[in-house]
């Protein structure tokens, strides 16, 4: 990463992006088709970002793991309710996978 922090500052702009797209925010848009390869690729980059941190930042990553889990899966849990499938199918299982 060019930067210290640049992976962490592009996660969280990959979760405002997320939130921001979904049918009752800023940025919505497209049918279910869209969506998918838009959430698919959202996830893609978010599992690279979160193993670049893990690499980086070692056991300290490990503090943030459990916030970001909240947050993934709140998305995903608000876009349910919209009847659009579930997002961040990889990056969720690969948080909690690494949980103590």
């Amino acid at each position: 990463m060019p930067a210290p922090n640049a992976a962490q500052e592009a996660m969280g702009v990959l979760v405002v992006i997320a939130q921001e797209s979904m049918p009752e925010g800023q940025n919505q848009g497209g049918g279910n088709d869209a969506r998918e390869k838009f959430d698919e690729a959202v996830d893609e980059m978010f599992v690279v970002l979160v193993k670049k941190r893990k690499e980086l930042e070692g056991d300290d990553f490990d503090i943030s793991i459990k916030k970001m889990l909240v947050k993934l899966k709140g998305i995903s849990a608000g876009l349910e309710e919209f009847s659009i499938s579930p997002t961040f199918e990889k990056s969720i299982p690969l948080l909690e996978s690494w949980i103590p």
